[in-house]
């Protein structure tokens, strides 16, 4: 990933092809909601414990730890800055859980930014 950095073109951004297996194994394994509470579907991981954790993934690959991070960084913000419809709309798909999975990290899916969002009257446009 350090030899084929994100790239902006044609106006979205462009990742190494292998960051969404990455993330797809990120959010199967429960790492992106690790430190999340319950109510939020989060696995409530001490924050000592998740850092470890992450520590080994950034030594492993730093590039790729950064992208779970910054889903994880995204979905705190709204659940803790965010109104209630905000929270109720993207948090639970930021974590990854699957809508009537399995219980535990076995319900946990990809992480998806989708490239156009529904406005206040459902229109699309683009999510910048």
């Amino acid at each position: 990933m350090d030899r084929k950095p994100p790239e902006f073109e044609g106006g979205s951004v462009k990742v190494h092809p292998q960051v969404r297996e990455l993330m797809k194994q990120y959010g199967e394994g429960g790492w992106i909601a690790s430190t999340f509470s319950e109510e939020l579907d989060g696995e409530q991981l001490p924050l000592l414990v998740a850092n470890c954790c992450n520590m080994m993934f950034s030594a492993a690959n730093y590039s790729g730890a950064a992208f779970p991070g910054l889903a994880a960084g995204a979905a705190r913000l709204i659940a803790n800055f965010g109104s209630q419809e905000l929270i109720d709309r993207y948090v639970a798909k930021m974590l990854a859980k699957i809508p009537g999975g399995p219980p535990g990290v076995k319900g946990i899916s990809l992480f998806v930014v989708p490239k156009y969002r529904a406005d206040a009257n459902g229109k699309l446009v683009f999510n910048d």
